[in-house]
This record gives C-alpha cells, structure tokens and sequence, in this order.
C-alpha cells in the first residue's frame, strides 16, 4: 500500500555561478546573461525553452499548478526562464531564489529515479559553468538553509485517515522535532488540498545527499504506517460507512453540474482513497490517474483547457465536466 500513498518522488538542486551575484542582488543585463548562457548549454531539441517574462501569465499559473516553476518565480522582475527535458519530465528553473534550480517530480515511490535525472541535469550544467561552492560548507545558496549539499528531497503523500481521525497534527508536529518540514500540495504557506502532503528535509548542510533520502525515506515510512493502521482498523470496524463515503463521493463526483475546487479535490481523495484499498471495481482504477486528474482541474488548468478567461460559475462548471469526463 506504502506505493499507492506515495504520489510522487522529488529532488530539487539549488545551484549558483561563481561570478555572478545571487539573483535578488542580480542586474537584469547580468540575469539576461546567465538565461543565455544556459540556453546554449540547452540547446538540443530534447530541451524545452520558456521565456516566463514573455510568457501569458495564464500560461505561467499552468506552469506552477503542474508544480514546473514556483510562484516565486513570477514575483521577479529579472529575465526568468525553465528548461523542460522531454523524455523525464526535469525541469531546470533560471533565476528564481537561486541562478539555477534542477528539479526532478517521478511519479510514485521513486527517488532514486528522481535523483537520477536531477543528477545528470546537474553533471551537464557543471561541465560548462563554474558552480558557486566552498569545500568547507559546500555548495553556496541565496538562502542559508539550503548551504551544503543545496539538496531538497520531498515525497507527495496522501493521508485521508490521518486527517478524518484528527491524528494528522500530532504527525505534522513529530516530523517537525526531527527536522522535516510539512507543507500543502504547492509547497510552503500552501494548503494539504485532497489530504494531499509534501514531506522534505529541511537541512542540507553536514548531511550527503544518500544521507537525506534514506533519513527522508525512514520518517516518511513511520507516517505511512500510521496512515495504513488506521486504514485498516477503520475497514475492518466501519467497513460499510467508509464505502458508503467513499461510493457518495463518487457520486456527487459524477453527477454534480457545479464542482469547487474544494469539494473537488475532498471527493477525489476519498475516491483515491477508494481505489487504493481496492473498494472500485478494477476497471475504473486501470482508466484513471487521480492525481493527474486532481492537477488538471486546477484553476489555471480549467481556464487553458476551455481556451477562455472563465467566471467563479463557470469555472466551476467546466470542472465538473472535466471531472465527469474522466470518471465516466
């Protein structure tokens, strides 16, 4: 069950050229320069170039609620941009908190894949720029907090019972006396839409990066067990009323005219939820990819895909349609 929990792996590396200032001290001819020299670096067709000053701000708000760039790369005023690699998925963000941030989303429990490909995105970038990195404290980052190996390892879990049984608190406060950091679905100040979770490390200074991912990795497999427990303590004592919860939400899912983005994302977690511990039948979990669906029905999402800037309404009329689209 520990895989289905696990929506996805990630990694993020921070790094920063030697000669340039940090990005909030940064000319904008000097951000200019940084985004073409690594554009040259990019410049074979399996890379994806995006200008984010030239691009629509709808277009950007897709970006981020497919988690590709932040949404404090569209705070800036300086030249920005993301490199997309085709066939994994990494993204390579120019001139947000840091000159480059390698990113690197697999889906399910994959981190060592997810490390992989960030990897290989850094060795590139390394043999053409010379990184900003001290052998003492090791590589040098705009924020003191990521100094070190400047590595972010987080997983997207999703924890329905850890929430419904109010017992999601005292998770959030244990992982916080150990060092790792809990945030919502779009990282920090964000909400857990869909109970769904990222859980990181927080400090990247006196730690190798096999380091992290295995602490990571031990924490995350305590919270899951608890989330597990409960799964099956609730099945086995309350069986007909969480497949009735589950059924309901379905339901409403595939009948609604209007749908918000909060009932939205609560209705597909217990959907999720359901198919997880196999409560739908086969066929509907073999069709569907809950998570993908609860991106794509995102605000910016909804709006790109009816091709036309949509009222609270209608937005949330077009999200039952896309929803039902995919359920039916």
């Amino acid at each position: 069950m520990r895989k289905d929990i696990i929506v996805s792996s990630r990694i993020r590396l921070a790094r920063n050229i030697a000669k340039h200032p940090f990005p909030n001290r940064l000319k904008n001819e000097e951000a200019e320069q940084i985004v073409k020299d690594i554009k040259k670096i990019f410049s074979e067709k399996k890379y994806t170039y995006i200008d984010i000053k030239t691009n629509t701000r709808l277009d950007n708000l897709v970006l981020v609620e497919n988690h590709i760039i932040s949404t404090e790369m569209l705070k800036s005023e300086l030249d920005r941009a993301v490199f997309l690699e085709k066939s994994t998925q990494a993204s390579i963000m120019i001139n947000e908190e840091d000159h480059v941030r390698i990113q690197s989303i697999v889906k399910g429990d994959n981190m060592e894949m997810a490390y992989k490909y960030a990897s290989s995105v850094d060795d590139k970038l390394d043999k053409k720029l010379t990184y900003a990195f001290n052998k003492d404290y090791g590589y040098l980052t705009a924020c003191p907090t990521n100094v070190g190996t400047a590595m972010r390892a987080s997983f997207m879990i999703h924890l329905p019972m850890l929430e419904v049984t109010n017992q999601i608190k005292n998770a959030i406060s244990f992982l916080g006396k150990l060092g790792i950091a809990v945030r919502g679905m779009y990282g920090e100040g964000t909400e857990a839409k869909g109970s769904l979770y990222q859980i990181s490390n927080q400090i990247t200074l006196g730690q190798s990066e096999v380091e992290i991912i295995e602490r990571l990795d031990d924490v995350v497999a305590q919270i899951i067990n608890q989330e597990i427990k409960i799964r099956n303590k609730l099945y086995s004592e309350q069986k007909i009323k969480l497949v009735d919860e589950i059924y309901r939400a379905y339901g409403i899912l595939t009948n609604a005219k209007l749908m918000t983005i909060k009932e939205a994302m609560l209705l597909l977690s217990y959907v999720k939820l359901g198919i997880d511990m196999k409560l739908i039948d086969k066929l509907f979990v073999d069709r569907v990819d809950i998570f993908d669906l609860m991106i794509k029905i995102q605000k910016s999402n909804v709006e790109k895909q009816a091709e036309k800037k949509l009222q609270t309404t209608e937005k949330d009329e077009e999200r039952a349609k896309i929803i039902q689209s995919k359920l039916l």
